[in-house]
């Protein structure tokens, strides 16, 4: 593959995982989390179906640019399961207290972040015992067991659940606020949506998470090479470098930051740790 076809294979469930959390997160205001959630479950199972299928059917070998297509499309629906962040956090919203919304967020946020640490860590192994192709089917199959274990289990909260049984908004929000419910959602997502992007903070907030998660994806990615390549590490190595001293520590670092943003302010921890972000590139870069 070319860099560039190369490159927008590898984009392609990152963009997808990105742009649908726009969307589905605001659906959460209509219907509660889990519908949204299972659905962005079940695209991802579709994609990763789709890609062990491939690679069972073809092999590594028999793979070719004429089925370039099929492998973005299938990689792009895999990228399903990213979308999920934004369901999860405004699930993880809902059923937290005002007071606690950093830490929930944080605790929700670092420790479903630390996936790719994990992952970059593991799938060096899974390369090495079981191959490309098991390792796809095995990832396939802890995402379809994990899938039916959300729909078992995930739970709406009380406003959603009151609103299923037919009650109207109004009767729906008095009684979950006696059972403990603090935030609920507008009524309108789309409403939400554009007094979100009316507001200019919102845009400086895009901007920052759009740096800062945008290079923590594309770091998580491009150690593993730069340690093979400028190192000359074994794959194995690479692997757990990366998710040991950098993806790792990098989701880990959100709970406590939110721990602190409930006792100082988001903004302030916010462009604290952009400043030390700033001093540690500025550091690599001397």
């Amino acid at each position: 593959l070319s860099g560039l076809a190369l490159g927008l294979l590898v984009a392609a469930p990152q963009l997808t995982g990105s742009l649908l959390r726009v969307p589905f997160g605001a659906w959460v205001e209509d219907v509660g989390a889990a519908k949204p959630f299972l659905v962005l479950l079940g695209g991802a199972v579709v994609g990763m179906a789709g890609l062990s299928t491939i690679l069972v059917t073809l092999g590594t070998d028999g793979l070719t640019m004429a089925h370039y297509p099929l492998v973005f499309l299938f990689g792009a629906l895999s990228g399903c399961g990213i979308a999920t962040f934004s369901v999860g956090a405004a699930q993880t919203s809902y059923w937290s207290p005002e007071d606690r919304q950093g830490t929930m967020l944080a605790v929700y946020a670092g420790l479903g972040n630390s996936s790719p640490g994990i992952f970059t860590l593991l799938v060096p192994v899974a390369l090495a015992a079981l191959g490309l192709t098991g390792a796809y089917l095995a990832w396939f199959g802890f995402l379809v067991c994990g899938t039916f274990v959300y729909g078992l289990i995930a739970v709406d909260p009380p406003f959603f659940q009151l609103r299923k049984r037919g009650l109207e908004a109004d009767a729906a929000k008095r009684a979950a606020e006696t059972g403990g419910q603090e935030l609920f959602p507008s009524g309108d997502a789309m409403a939400s949506i554009r007094e979100a992007a009316g507001i200019p903070r919102t845009w400086v907030l895009v901007a920052l998470f759009f740096a800062s998660f945008g290079g923590f994806l594309a770091l998580t990615t491009w150690f593993p090479s730069y340690w093979t390549a400028v190192h000359d590490l074994d794959l194995q190595a690479s692997g757990a470098l990366t998710a040991i001293a950098f993806t790792l520590l990098a989701a880990l670092v959100r709970v406590p930051g939110g721990v602190i943003s409930d006792r100082i302010g988001g903004e302030r921890t916010a462009i604290a740790s952009f400043v030390v972000v700033g001093v540690a590139a500025a550091v690599l870069m001397a």
